[in-house]
This record gives structure tokens, C-alpha cells and sequence, in this order.
């Protein structure tokens, strides 16, 4: 019996968590892009997506993560969601968001 207590307690020791290997500190971050346009002339989505993504860039940053991001598929094929709401009878307000996990090295 002896041997089986020692044996169940190298087996919990082994598998505890402050044996395991610890998972990097990560952050997920979203930045938001507005900018108005009509529906004729929509402003660039390729563009608009990059500030987006720059703006959640620098909301990691200043948080201290600077390493590596990983952006979340807001869309079928794309990273970067777009909405869009009326402001009045011509103006319309294009919002681009993008999320990230970002890591901290």
C-alpha cells in the first residue's frame, strides 16, 4: 500500500500545473475604423482595413504587447468587418473593425 501512495503521488506531482509548461500571455485587441462616404463612392476597403488593423496595433502596444498577432476571420474571406449605417439622405458611415490576438513576445 505503501508503494501505491508513492507512486499516486509522483503521478499528481508530475501533471500538476506548476509542472506544466507555461502558455505565452496573449492579448486580444480590436481596432475600429469610421470614415463617411456615399454609396456611389464607398472610401477604399483595403485601406480603411489596414487602419483598422493599425489601430488595434497600437491598442496592444500600448499594453505592452508587441510580439506576434494572429487576425481573427471577421468574414468569409476576409479579416476585417464592415458595417455601415445612414446619416442622413447622402452620407453614409462605413466602420471597419479588425481583431487580433496578439502575443507578448
Amino acid at each position: 500500500m505503501k508503494i501505491f501512495r508513492m507512486t499516486a503521488l509522483a503521478v499528481v506531482a508530475t501533471l500538476s500545473p506548476a509542472t506544466l509548461p507555461a502558455e505565452p500571455l496573449t492579448l486580444k485587441a480590436e481596432g475600429t475604423k469610421t470614415k463617411s462616404g456615399s454609396a456611389i463612392n464607398p472610401p477604399s476597403i483595403r485601406d480603411n482595413c489596414n487602419d483598422a488593423k493599425q489601430a488595434a496595433i497600437q491598442r496592444a502596444a500600448s499594453l505592452g504587447f508587441k510580439g506576434a498577432v494572429v487576425w481573427e476571420h471577421l468574414t468569409v474571406d476576409s479579416d476585417c468587418k464592415l458595417s455601415s449605417t445612414s446619416g442622413g439622405n447622402a452620407a453614409v458611415f462605413y466602420t471597419f473593425t479588425a481583431r487580433g490576438t496578439f502575443s507578448l513576445k
